[in-house]
């Protein structure tokens, strides 16, 4: 199999035709800061987290991931309505049209099919430094964590409050396809190098991580995070800083973490969290609609 092949699957369910397979893996493949290495010390965690009621609305819109394979653009449209709703109580909502244009910058898509190719995850993750968001925001930088390492995660998720998953999901995860909140991820055979996706995490329970795609809320298992989102299986696990969210965590740990150590790095890669790049063949995330 080539597992750099970038295909759209199209997937009839009970709530219409879905897309699956437009993240890309990077062009890239990123050295970014990595969480485990700035940890001082224990952070004690509850043992979940419910924010995501705050910004439940904008997780409800499909963002165009039923139509095109822009499902990286999908998770940074939750990503900015959760973040907006933890932080104002009104999570800002994209239009199409932003959709659409965000699309189009990151991804080259410009309304054909051919150019339908999903977007890669690190590609997105410095675009949010560089030129930001449809709300205005822009991210400080970027960090990578661990998926196998569940504390990290969990961590990650207290601290920082939501997560971007990009992995090849295998195929009994797609067949049948999510219908309803509440469905569940866990080890399931081989990944699926053409069933590239990124969706959010937004919370995380004793059973596994909270997830957000395609206008639904399920859970991933720990176990299957750890199996998909490591890089020898096609994965990533990223967090996304804005000021706002640095200046949250800060307070919730104050010396569980080396912030000095983080904001350095930040100020001294200009804003980006990519260090070193090592070129690997492109295969696309997110061209799988369901």
């Amino acid at each position: 199999m080539n597992h750099y092949a970038t295909v759209t699957k199209i997937i009839p369910t009970p709530r219409g035709k879905f897309r699956v397979g437009g993240r890309r893996t990077p062009k890239f493949r990123p050295h970014a800061i990595r969480l485990n290495r700035l940890m001082r010390k224990a952070i004690a965690l509850p043992p979940s987290t419910n924010r995501r009621a705050k910004a439940d609305r904008s997780l409800r819109d499909i963002a165009l991931n039923d139509l095109l394979g822009d499902c990286v653009i999908a998770a940074r449209a939750h990503r900015i309505g959760l973040l907006t709703g933890y932080a104002s109580g009104t999570s800002y909502l994209y239009t199409r049209d932003q959709i659409l244009a965000e699309y189009k910058r990151i991804g080259g898509y410009d309304g054909t099919p051919a150019t339908d190719n999903g977007c890669d995850m690190a590609t997105a993750a410095n675009d949010g430094v560089n030129v930001g968001y449809a709300d205005g925001s822009k991210d400080v930088g970027w960090i990578a964590i661990d998926p196998t390492n569940k504390t990290e995660v969990m961590t990650a998720i207290y601290l920082f409050e939501v997560g971007d998953v990009g992995c090849a999901l295998p195929d009994a995860w797609i067949s049948p396809f999510p219908s309803a909140d509440n469905f569940v991820w866990d080890v399931a055979g081989p990944p699926d190098f053409q069933n590239g996706h990124c969706y959010e995490i937004i919370d995380y329970t004793t059973n596994g991580v909270v997830i957000a795609t395609w206008g639904l809320e399920g859970i991933e298992t720990f176990e299957a995070l750890a199996k998909y989102g490591t890089t020898d299986a096609g994965g990533e696990l990223y967090i996304h800083l804005n000021q706002d969210q640095l200046d949250k965590a800060m307070q919730r740990s104050p010396d569980g973490v080396a912030w000095g150590d983080l904001i350095a790095a930040f100020n001294s890669m200009g804003g980006l969290s990519l260090q070193r790049r090592r070129r690997v063949r492109p295969r696309r995330r997110c061209r799988a609609r369901a």
